[in-house]
Parts: C-alpha cells; structure tokens; sequence
C-alpha cells in the first residue's frame, strides 16, 4: 500500500497496490498518481495479517473518503513520505523513473530507507484474504 502527503491538507492517501482499473483512472487511483509527480517520493507499506479492514479502507471500499486513511497512525520517512506506524515493512522511495504501460502507469522508486517488525504478513489472492501456511518444524540432520 502506497500513500503519499497532501501538499495543503493535513491527511494523507493511499492506493492499495492490488488496485488496478481495466478502463478508467478512478479519483483514489489519479490522486495518488499526481502527488508521487508532484512530490517525486512515495512510501510503500506492507500490511500485517490482521490488517484487513486497514486494506479495505485503503481500497476505498468505505465510501468516498475512505482511502484517505485519517486518524491512522503514521511517522514522516526520510523523503517525507507517510509509513503507517503498524505495518510489517516499509520502503520509502523517491521517484526514479516513470514508465507508461497501456492504462497503467509505472513509478520506478530508489529505495532510500527500509524497516520491519514481528508479524506475518497480509496475503490477498484470487480476491480473498489468506493467511500464510505455519512454518514446517525444522529437522536437525
């Protein structure tokens, strides 16, 4: 999940990176592409298991103003963008490179800062929230 800070607000938003269009730019999705333009940074956030409903916000599956994740916790990273102060990993990346792919557009990121915490992750395949297997117990030989 992407989300990037607003120049003359005081909240941020994100675009899930699952979220695509197949024919149109949606208002989340073209925000988001015109504020890492405009402020050649973006952070990327990796969700915990347990953090579905963050997601769905995120996704704008709460109406209109959903994906502007207000009152979520977050600290400003290197480059200023927003990492959520709950997520597995972060990344925070400054604009290298654009590339037009048909109707999507590809944003290039130089990884400038990373980190990590306890957790597993949140999967989300075929349209569904998973949980990733337990780990095998390891033989010693």
């Amino acid at each position: 999940m992407t989300r990037e800070k607003l120049s003359q607000r005081r909240s941020h938003h994100s675009c899930p990176a699952r979220s695509r269009s197949n024919t149109t730019w949606s208002t989340p999705r073209l925000v988001s592409h015109q504020l890492i333009e405009r402020h050649r940074s973006f952070g990327v956030n990796v969700l915990k298991s347990g953090q579905e409903r963050l997601s769905e916000l995120a996704a704008g599956h709460a109406g209109d103003r959903g994906n502007w994740l207000e009152g979520v916790p977050y600290r400003k990273a290197e480059t200023g963008a927003p990492i959520l102060s709950d997520c597995l990993a972060w990344f925070d990346c400054s604009l290298e490179a654009i590339h037009e792919g048909g109707d999507h557009t590809i944003f290039v990121g130089r990884v400038e800062a990373a980190g990590h915490s306890e957790g597993r992750p949140l999967l989300y395949f075929e349209g569904e929230y998973h949980r990733p297997a337990e780990p095998r117990p390891r033989h010693n030989r």
